[in-house]
């Protein structure tokens, strides 16, 4: 997927899924809160998808 593509399909898929943000969860937790996930893997496998994965968080990160 190239750069321009990559742009369009995230920005679509924030405007989705966000749109003007989960209220159960901006009633609850506080909007400078952060977290933290750790993946553990019981067996060898394919983790696919990182490169979309890291270019939404940045994305995300940067607004």
């Amino acid at each position: 997927m190239n750069e321009q593509a990559l742009s369009a399909f995230i920005t679509a898929a924030l405007a989705e899924d966000i749109g003007t943000g989960d209220h159960s969860t901006l009633a609850c937790i506080p909007a400078a809160e952060r977290g933290k996930a750790v993946l553990k893997i019981k067996e060898d496998g394919v983790l696919a998808g990182m490169e979309v994965a890291e270019a939404i968080f940045r994305r995300r990160i940067q607004k």
